[in-house]
C-alpha cells in the first residue's frame, strides 16, 4: 500500500500522487522521531476543551505534525470560569510555518471550542 509522506495517509494500490497536498506517494515511510527538537521555539496556535485540543493534536499527529497539549494559563479561565478543563496547543515554529494553513482551518473547523491564535511564541 502507498503512503503519502507528508500527511501519513494510505491509500488503495495504483494511487500514485496524494490528493490532499500532492506529494509522491512512496511505498514505506520514514521512521518518525518523537522527540521535539530543542532549539525549534515552540508557538502556541490555539486553546480550548480539553477534549476538543486533544483532538486537534490528533489530527496533527496524523498529519505529522508534532505538537504539545499542555493546561491553559489563567486568561482562559478568566474567559470562561465555569470551565475547568481546558488546554493549549503548542507546535513547532517551522511547522506552523509549513503547514499555517492546515492548521489555523482544523483549528477553526471545531468552531467555539477551541480559540485560534496566530502563534504566540513561548
Amino acid at each position: 500500500m502507498p503512503f503519502c509522506p507528508e500527511c501519513k495517509y494510505e491509500y488503495n494500490p495504483g494511487v500514485e500522487t496524494c490528493p490532499e497536498c500532492g506529494s509522491a506517494l512512496v511505498e514505506q515511510l520514514p521512521e518518525e522521531h518523537a522527540e521535539l527538537r530543542p532549539e525549534v521555539p515552540l508557538v502556541k496556535v490555539a486553546e480550548g476543551m480539553r477534549a476538543m485540543v486533544e483532538m486537534l493534536a490528533d489530527i496533527l499527529r496524523k498529519r505529522g505534525i508534532q505538537s504539545i497539549v499542555k493546561p491553559a494559563g489563567p486568561a482562559w479561565q478568566m474567559l470562561w470560569p465555569a470551565i475547568s478543563d481546558n488546554a493549549e496547543i503548542w507546535v513547532r515554529s517551522d511547522d506552523l510555518e509549513k503547514h499555517r494553513d492546515f492548521i489555523e482551518a482544523e483549528a477553526k473547523a471545531m468552531g467555539d471550542h477551541i480559540i485560534w491564535f496566530p502563534g504566540f511564541r513561548d
